[in-house]
């Protein structure tokens, strides 16, 4: 070949790259074989645009090649005399002539910037080099390759940095040993893999810098079309794998891998701050260490002996049955099984020991019976540290267990502490997380329902639960018969004692009785108008096993319209407001809950008196009213829940006074009396945000009371009092109820309670008169209810 040389006298700044050099031009002179620019040691060869060897193929010994904004062939650069050559492209166009001609670094550096490179790149290092600098491509927003080649081939512990570039072939990138840096949205895409990564004697060349080898994905992407994003092969070297992925790296493997680890490869993964998407799978005989940390997001499957380390934030969300080696979560990390809200019940097994260092396993369960759907976890060594566990309940309308629902079987030592976090709520049940079941000793962790007797079983913060010193053996002592087994007791939240209570607190909030009006017979025939302030507190066990305290507070406003037969009788309208707050407790769990109630009222009163100017005699009083409601349960931990109801409620009470004893000043009577009253409540059905349905049950119904008041009436300075004594005797036919998912849950309420009352009437002039009283109510199962009452009436 007859060659020609070309020795410009100029200079040349290459713009992009602030570079001033001067240049030579070696070019072919056949006319029909294609030119190649020979660029020796030491020389400098800057090619531009309209230069008439554009286009040609480059070899660079020793060397600098500039390419600025020009189009070039395929270009291949090496060492000359212990020199390495130098490659600077800008706005270049690299053409490659056919598929099995590559573009490559042998003992070479080459910047490349806002370039197309159309054909395959390799860094390499001549075998014995090792004297000689290390093969370093830095690439600035370029691409490399194109489908159906090797994009570019990372060998002889070369130097990969690229800015933003891109890199497409059959694998993106293929590693034999080098240092590969992708940042700042660097792509690569490959046919069948993003990366394909195998250490091996023959590709690295030289391996005196095998610790300083690995792949960081920065703020890039690495992509496959049918394979895995990243595929690790069998390296015949002893050196591992390492690849980081962070700040926001995508990994997306055609076939729904990430990373793919073969028999005998040697990995560590570690990705953090950054938001993943599928599978990692490891071989059987591969060694793996996979470790997501800082905030990394990781939903997908890990299959294979790694050993995981989830940690410093991390979090883990199984998308189907996983396995791992050894298994660790740290403190602030999260591992779900199952996306949380889905139907999804993924298995985890650990084939090894699990260590909890303050970290959060997430289960997605069925609150229902033993055999209710649940992810779950099996480690088949042993467990140690301390694991906080939450529970996702799926539509479960919750049930009494038995055993309980298995979450965590561990076939080795249970030395591991795991502790519910929050609550685990289904229907009315409260669950709770416990190791072992009744009937045996296990470390088995299962979800409960029932009461055990023990109630560090439940609540294990309890003082009495606190680990005690070691007593001193006793003697044994002979066996004594088995007692015969009793059905389990099932726990109860304390929300459904809200519910009933914010029902009960409403069907009595309005209720009154004939004397809760005032004296009638002070008015002197006239119509009045009366205010009344009352205030109760109750205090009742819920299905023995929720102790609830409301605290209910009444302002009622009436007013006389219509009078007749000379006062005896009455015709007269109400208006009442009114409020109730419940503190529920559950007397095993020890969670708390609040109700409160909002209520208004409207209603009319009629009455009929035998004597309108004495108190002696017989009366009849009845009213109707209705009322709405704003009603609230705030349980704790949980979401507020918010419904209305309404009650229609219905009086008619009768009375009989006669003295049995009058001196000059006094007279003192005795009243018999009898009143029922019918109440019906109507509440609002709801969903709560845990899936379960409220429905109204039973409430209000018939009441009646019967009593006998004694009162008597005296003069002071013309002013009447009337001090009294009741006691009262009060029944309801009906057992107030709610439906949680459609089970029945009664209050329990005491069918029989007795009052006792004591208070006075006093005629304050000629048109004023005011009451007060207080009253003591006490039923079975700890049922208490302390009132009182003041108010104040105008004749006019």
């Amino acid at each position: 070949m007859r060659m020609m040389q070309f020795t410009p006298s100029t200079s040349f700044t290459c713009a992009p790259l602030g570079l001033a050099i001067a240049t030579s031009l070696l070019l072919a002179a056949t006319p029909n074989a294609q030119a190649i620019i020979l660029v020796g040691n030491g020389q400098t060869v800057t090619l531009n645009p309209g230069d008439p060897r554009e286009g040609d193929a480059a070899q660079v010994s020793g060397g600098m090649l500039i390419v600025n904004g020009a189009a070039i062939g395929e270009i291949q650069a090496a060492h000359s005399s212990g020199n390495p050559a130098q490659l600077l492209l800008s706005n270049a166009t690299v053409n490659t002539a056919g598929s099995t001609v590559t573009n490559g670094l042998r003992n070479s550096t080459a910047i490349i910037q806002d370039s197309t490179i159309n054909g395959r790149f390799a860094l390499a290092t001549d075998v014995g080099a090792n004297s000689l600098p290390r093969s370093k491509l830095t690439a600035i927003r370029s691409s490399f390759g194109r489908s159906g080649l090797l994009g570019l081939g990372a060998n002889a512990g070369a130097t990969l940095e690229s800015q933003g570039s891109t890199f497409r072939g059959t694998s993106g990138i293929s590693i034999g040993g080098a240092v590969v840096n992708l940042r700042a949205g660097s792509t690569v895409i490959g046919d069948t893999s993003g990366l394909n990564i195998s250490y091996n004697s023959t590709a690295s060349g030289r391996t005196d810098n095998q610790a300083t080898w690995g792949v960081l994905i920065d703020a890039s992407r690495v992509e496959s079309g049918s394979g895995p994003a990243i595929l690790v092969r069998r390296s015949d070297i002893n050196e591992t794998v390492r690849i980081t992925a962070q700040n926001g790296a995508s990994l997306i493997g055609g076939n729904g891998v990430m990373i793919e680890a073969r028999d005998n490869a040697l990995l560590d993964f570690a990705a953090r701050t950054s938001t993943l998407s599928g599978d990692i799978t490891i071989a059987d005989t591969a060694t793996a260490k996979i470790s997501l940390l800082d905030g990394l997001d990781l939903t997908g499957r890990i299959l294979g002996p790694a050993n995981v380390i989830v940690d410093q934030g991390g979090r883990w969300t199984l998308s189907g049955d996983s396995n791992t080696g050894n298994l660790t979560l740290g403190a602030g990390s999260d591992i779900f099984l199952g996306a949380a809200g889905s139907a999804a019940y993924p298995q985890l097994t650990v084939n090894g020991n699990y260590t909890g260092n303050g970290g959060t396993l997430h289960f997605n369960t069925v609150l229902a019976g033993d055999d209710a759907a649940s992810s779950r976890m099996h480690v088949t060594g042993d467990t140690s540290g301390t694991t906080q566990v939450t529970v996702n309940n799926i539509a479960g309308a919750g049930a009494q267990t038995v055993n309980g629902i298995p979450l965590v079987q561990v076939d080795g030592a249970s030395n591991g502490h795991l502790a519910l976090q929050g609550r685990a709520i289904g229907g009315m049940y409260e669950y709770f997380l416990r190791k072992g079941t009744p009937g045996a000793t296990n470390g088995n962790w299962y979800l409960t329902s029932a009461y055990t007797g023990n109630p560090c079983d439940i609540n294990p913060a309890l003082p009495e639960c606190k680990p005690v010193d070691p007593t001193d053996p006793t003697d044994p002592v002979d066996p004594v018969d088995p007692e015969v087994p009793v059905d389990p007791v099932p726990v109860l939240r304390p929300e459904p004692g809200a519910y009933l209570a914010n029902q009960a607190a409403a069907v009595q909030m309005f209720q009154l009785r004939r004397h809760d009006r005032g004296e009638p017979g002070f008015d002197r025939a006239r119509i009045g108008t009366w205010v009344r302030a009352g205030r109760d507190q109750l205090q009742a066990n819920v299905a023995g096993q929720v102790d609830a305290r409301t605290h209910i507070n009444t302002l009622q406003l009436g007013s006389d319209v219509w009078r007749w037969g000379d006062g005896r009788g009455q015709v007269g309208v109400m208006l009442g407001t009114g409020g109730a707050t419940t503190q529920a407790v559950s007397t095993l769990s020890g969670y708390g809950t609040r109700g409160k109630v909002k209520g208004k009222s409207a209603g009319v009163y009629l009455g009929w008196v035998q004597d309108a100017q004495s108190s002696a005699g017989l009366y009849v009083d009845g009213w109707l009213q209705a009322a709405r409601f704003d009603n609230e349960v705030q349980g704790e931990g949980i979401a507020r829940e918010t419904y209305d109801s309404r009650t229609r409620s219905a009086s008619l009470e009768a009375g009989y006074a006669w003295a049995i004893r009058s001196s000059e000043a006094s007279t003192l009577y005795l009243q018999p009396q009898a009143q029922l009253t019918w109440t019906d409540y109507d509440g609002d059905s709801l969903v709560e945000n845990n899936g379960t349905t409220v429905e109204d049950g039973r409430g209000g119904g018939l009441n009646s009371r019967l009593g006998v008041r004694l009162f008597g009436q005296g003069t002071l300075q013309g002013n009447r009092v009337q001090p009294f004594l009741a006691a009262n005797w009060l029944r309801g036919q009906r057992d107030a109820s709610m439906r949680f998912n459609s089970e029945s849950l009664n209050a329990k309420t005491p069918e029989n309670r007795y009052e006792v009352q004591a208070g006075a009437q006093l005629q304050l002039g000629q048109r004023w008169s005011a009451w007060g009283d207080l009253r003591v109510q006490r039923g079975d199962s700890g049922y208490r209810n302390h009132g009182a009452q003041v108010g104040l009436r105008a004749a006019w």
